[in-house]
């Protein structure tokens, strides 16, 4: 799973660590499967720590697998804090398995080619 501003950012395959504050968040997954019944729906939510949803909670997108949120204050976000996206997939017989994505730093547009020991921010 990656959070990204489009499904072909993340070329190398790496995380990419940030994301701009007050803008549209991207998450793209893939790799959930289920044999016997197919899966039913995904469901995704934005959290301050892995298999969260204390920011925004778990949203419904049915058999896709993207999803897009509008990030800013209003969900009492701030600059620098760090969040992960977590998608929920539901087969027809409603068991789920769960998964985060890496942690992601809130940054402004003014920190450009940020690099610090957990984070790798290109381009931003």
């Amino acid at each position: 799973m990656i959070i990204s501003p489009d499904r072909n950012h993340d070329v190398r395959r790496e995380h990419v660590g940030c994301h701009l504050f007050n803008t549209t968040l991207r998450v793209f997954w893939s790799g959930f499967h289920d044999e016997e019944s197919d899966i039913a729906g995904y469901r995704v939510a934005i959290s301050r720590r892995p298999l969260g949803y204390d920011v925004i909670p778990y949203t419904q997108f049915g058999v896709v697998s993207d999803a897009k949120f509008d990030l800013g204050e209003k969900y009492g976000l701030s600059l620098g804090e760090t969040i992960f996206a977590t998608v929920k997939a539901t087969n027809r017989a409603s068991l789920s398995t769960e998964v985060s994505s890496r942690p992601t730093r809130l940054i402004s547009n003014t920190d450009s080619n940020l690099t610090q020991e957990d984070f790798l921010c290109i381009n931003v």
